[in-house]
């Protein structure tokens, strides 16, 4: 079956996949195929239940391994390579919705002030434009300019352009060019040192747990609705896929729920006749 793989991930590159996206295929598709009893050439349906059922996997692992095997059968069968599809009647694990979860107004203060280099400037980079880590990591001066930055691979693949902030343009004019944002206030250009680091030192440093870089994304779609940006601009501004995607970060907090039911005129009862 690794021939198999390999065939396939050819065939997601030619059909313009994301490196991304074949990477992680990859992963989820040989490690099938490790666990599998007999590999993922000869798996039947009720074994790749059995997989999926894996007690220590999130809802949201599941259904992102349930995708990538899906895909695989179903060329797999367009291909004329098996005759039937082991996953037609696989039951699809379904991850809960996410909620927004953008920083408390303590919390974006003390982050965006009290923090030091490079968290600062991570810091500054999502909340002004909504940059994944994987987005910031790479950024260079020359990419940096009053209105936009330029973003060199964002999710999916493809090279992008995104308006930004003032304030970041403020932040980083006087840098040299040919420098990176990142490594240039003492940080590394790695998308997983600037998630983990980040929100380790927000965490011990400033006393701030749970607060990380892709709640200051949310804090941004936040930033935006509250200046009277519609959800498709927001959409447009996060660079989503979905408008369901950006929903997520749009709905309402518990606490401006509470806020709400809070604000409430105490019921007064009509008075006689």
């Amino acid at each position: 079956m690794s021939d198999y793989i390999a065939d396939h991930l050819a065939w997601c590159r030619a059909a313009g996949l994301s490196p991304r996206t074949i990477r992680d295929r990859e992963g989820a598709l040989r490690r099938a195929d490790r666990d599998l009893p007999m590999s993922l050439a000869y798996a039947t349906r009720q074994e790749l239940i059995s997989w999926l059922a894996n007690k220590r996997w999130s809802l949201a692992t599941k259904e992102t391994y349930h995708g990538h095997l899906h895909a695989f059968f179903d060329q797999a069968e367009k291909d004329d390579l098996i005759n039937l599809n082991p996953m037609a009647e696989v039951p699809k694990a379904r991850a809960k919705k996410g909620r927004p979860r953008p920083l408390t107004e303590l919390e974006l203060t003390r982050v965006l002030t009290e923090s030091v280099q490079p968290y600062k400037l991570c810091a500054l980079i999502a909340y002004g434009s909504g940059l994944r880590c994987c987005e910031v990591a790479p950024l260079q001066r020359e990419d940096i300019t009053e209105e936009y930055a330029y973003i060199r691979e964002a999710k999916g693949g493809r090279s992008d352009l995104t308006p930004i902030a003032p304030e970041i343009w403020e932040a980083v004019r006087d840098f040299p060019r040919g420098s990176n944002l990142i490594e240039h206030v003492g940080g590394v250009a790695d998308a997983r040192w600037i998630s983990i680091r980040c929100a380790v030192y927000w965490r011990r440093s400033l006393n701030l747990p749970g607060v990380s870089m892709h709640r200051l994304r949310h804090s941004f779609a936040r930033r935006l609705r509250a200046n009277g940006a519609d959800p498709w601009t927001v959409k447009e501004a996060l660079r989503h896929a979905s408008i369901a995607t950006t929903e997520i970060y749009l709905g309402a907090t518990k606490e401006e729920c509470a806020n709400s039911v809070h604000a409430l005129p105490v019921f007064q009862p009509p008075a006689a006749a």
